[in-house]
């Protein structure tokens, strides 16, 4: 699936699931989209957007609205932490304001290195990583590390795989290699006009040379993010069984949007100063 296949509206819930996980820090915790019809199992996370609104704000710019409501269903007798659980999303909203659209910090997804003839890198295990740099200059985090086993004078196939919005993001790729835990930079190219979206792009590496400077270990690629409005709470005893407490939270998320394209990328770039606990 490519980010021109998911709406604005679930590109949202994917944002605000990914902030929950963070926030809770269980990325297995259950979380449902609407009230699920089976059984299933407490704790979890219940999230229902409401009705899209569309504010036109003038010079070809749209404000979509979307009111959320996120339901803690805590274990059986847990009154006080549900209690909690509403507490930490509230805190969080207040102090804030705003939740990190779904591709803020994303790693370059992974990548395929094939070892091949026909270079000069010499004989021996050699670890390639691979960044995405976009039209601001912005540097995405590194892929995770492929490790492969080259022949004398032989080279690389770097397989890059369908990055989400493609060349609309990625104008330029970086390509680190080295000693695994040690990867320098040693290449980079733009990406080809002719590029067809969802098709890998290989690039060949023939060398590896000797390089100075370090992927990234901090990345503000995609750092945008949705405005949150309206916060609300209330917490309440199941109506049909006595000792099930369920937390709700309710909140309105705005992003900016261009006005003539339906699924058009958040646009609106907020920097904010790192959160002191």
């Amino acid at each position: 699936m490519t980010f021109q296949d998911v709406s604005l509206v679930e590109h949202q819930f994917r944002s605000i699931r990914k902030w929950l996980n963070a926030l809770f820090g269980d990325p297995d915790l259950a979380i449902w989209i609407g009230r699920p019809e089976a059984n299933f199992s407490r704790p979890c996370l219940v999230i229902s957007p409401g009705d899209t609104s569309m504010i036109d704000r003038g010079r070809h710019l749209s404000e979509q609205e979307v009111p959320w409501t996120v339901e803690y269903l805590a274990p059986l007798g847990a009154r006080w932490e549900a209690e909690r659980a509403a507490d930490k999303i509230m805190s969080k909203l207040q102090r804030v304001n705003l939740i990190p659209m779904y591709l803020h910090g994303w790693s370059h997804p992974p990548i395929q290195v094939v070892a091949a003839s026909g270079g000069s890198i010499p004989a021996g295990e050699v670890s390639v990583r691979v960044t995405a740099v976009n039209a601001e200059g912005e540097e995405s985090l590194p892929s995770e590390a492929e490790v492969v086993t080259v022949e004398e004078d032989g080279s690389l196939q770097v397989v890059l795989t369908s990055w989400p919005r493609w060349a609309g993001v990625a104008k330029e790729y970086r390509v680190f290699a080295g000693a695994a835990g040690a990867e320098k930079l040693v290449d980079s190219f733009s990406v080809p006009e002719d590029a067809v979206p969802g098709v890998p792009l290989i690039h060949t590496l023939l060398d590896v040379p000797a390089g100075v400077t370090n992927p990234p270990t901090s990345s503000v690629f995609f750092y945008r993010f949705m405005r949150v409005r309206s916060i609300g709470s209330r917490v309440l005893e199941h109506p049909e069984t006595d000792g099930v407490w369920n937390a709700t939270v309710t909140f309105t998320t705005n992003v900016l949007t261009s006005r003539f394209y339906s699924l058009a990328r958040a646009i609106e770039s907020i920097t904010i100063e790192p959160e002191v606990v």
